[in-house]
């Protein structure tokens, strides 16, 4: 079972190799390597990028490991020019990890895991400036093959980010708690997942930093079985393979504060973070204030932008009722004023020669 897995896995990313270097000629080379990391450790980054992340974590009583593989797509959208949506999946492609079966023996199984859904709401640098906001909900789904590589349970909560990005360095904080409203499994879930991240950039794409997930189980049977804490540092470096920025990052975990039984005690974290080129160009919306940005040109815009460029502008229409006034600021004269300002110029109607003029109607005597 496990080799009919690697076999899946490899197979999705050599596709996935050959879709993004086909793609990769479009990528924009005008971001540095040590932008590009800052972008990629920011949660709310601008940037879209397709992450692998391979966790292995030793457990305590008993002693074995769980080994978990991750794909993370980050595709944020902008809807306007200050208003992003950030999209942020986690796929766990693959989830090995022991249990103990009713008899007391000790197995493993291995398959896909639940699915967590994080869609928040960011302003832009133009009116957050160097602060890092954002808020919305997350979501986890029952999507596991096995019912204990997953919760079984549908979950639904807040989440959001807040830090700071300095010139070489950011930090910050990104928070996700999820409550059960539904789901075949037996027991009610309410568990929260804090990511905290710090990131120092001394050039050349290195990056040195931290960024662990402190777990909380808030249904936990005893306070000391609540939290999983870990530190440990991460170290980073982007490269160019081609035209494509890929970062590389290895991160070692240590749990001082963890679970008794099956609690992780330590983790040795790898990913792979490839940058592609966006699906989605420009803001979705636009500005949605402007008409003019709609594609025409109204009959009805009085700006002084548009009187200059129409033709009844040629002519100097001015108002009856304020000779003196000129026809670009007739907005608030009266309806056939505003008719005048609107029709062509003389010079510019068609005119009837003598022959096609008709002569006038008489009766006979």
């Amino acid at each position: 079972m496990r080799h009919q897995y690697e076999q899946v896995i490899a197979l999705f990313g050599l596709l996935f190799l050959m879709a993004v270097t086909r793609a990769a000629a479009q990528t924009a080379d005008s971001k540095s390597l040590d932008e590009v990391n800052k972008e990629l450790s920011n949660p709310i980054s601008s940037i879209w990028a397709l992450q692998f992340q391979e966790n292995t974590y030793w457990l305590n009583k008993p002693e074995r490991n769980n080994v978990n593989l991750q794909f993370q797509p980050v595709l944020p959208l902008a809807l306007n020019d200050d208003w992003n949506l950030i999209t942020r999946p986690v796929l766990q492609v693959m989830n090995s990890t022991p249990y103990v079966n009713e008899s007391g023996n000790l197995h493993r199984v291995t398959g896909f895991g639940d699915t967590i859904l994080a869609t928040m709401l960011s302003p832009s640098p133009k009116l957050a400036g160097p602060w890092l906001l954002g808020v919305g909900p997350s979501f986890i789904f029952p999507t596991a093959s096995n019912s204990r590589l997953g919760q079984n349970k549908w979950q639904i909560g807040p989440a959001g980010v807040f830090g700071y990005l300095g010139d070489k360095w950011l930090a910050g904080v990104f928070p996700q708690q999820w409550l059960s409203v539904g789901g075949p499994g037996p027991q009610t879930t309410s568990q929260m997942n804090i990511q905290y991240f710090f990131v120092y950039l001394p050039g050349d794409g290195w990056g040195l930093g931290t960024s662990p997930n402190i777990l909380v189980n808030w249904y936990a049977n005893k306070s000391g079985n609540m939290l999983t804490f870990p530190i440990g540092p991460n170290i980073s470096k982007v490269i160019k393979i081609g035209p494509l920025p890929v970062k590389f990052s290895i991160q070692g975990q240590y749990m001082p504060v963890h679970p008794d039984v099956f609690g992780q005690k330590w983790n040795l974290q790898f990913a792979i973070t490839p940058v592609i080129p966006r699906l989605v160009k420009g803001n979705l919306f636009g500005d949605w204030g402007d008409v003019r940005s709609w594609g025409f040109q109204p009959s009805w815009d009085l700006s002084p932008e548009s009187a200059e460029s129409s033709p009844a502008s040629r002519n100097t229409v001015t108002c009856k009722r304020q000779p003196d006034r000129p026809s670009s600021s007739i907005g608030s004269c009266s309806r056939r004023c505003r008719s005048l300002a609107r029709r062509p110029p003389r010079s510019s109607r068609p005119r009837l020669s003598q022959r096609s003029r008709r002569p006038p109607f008489r009766a006979p005597p």
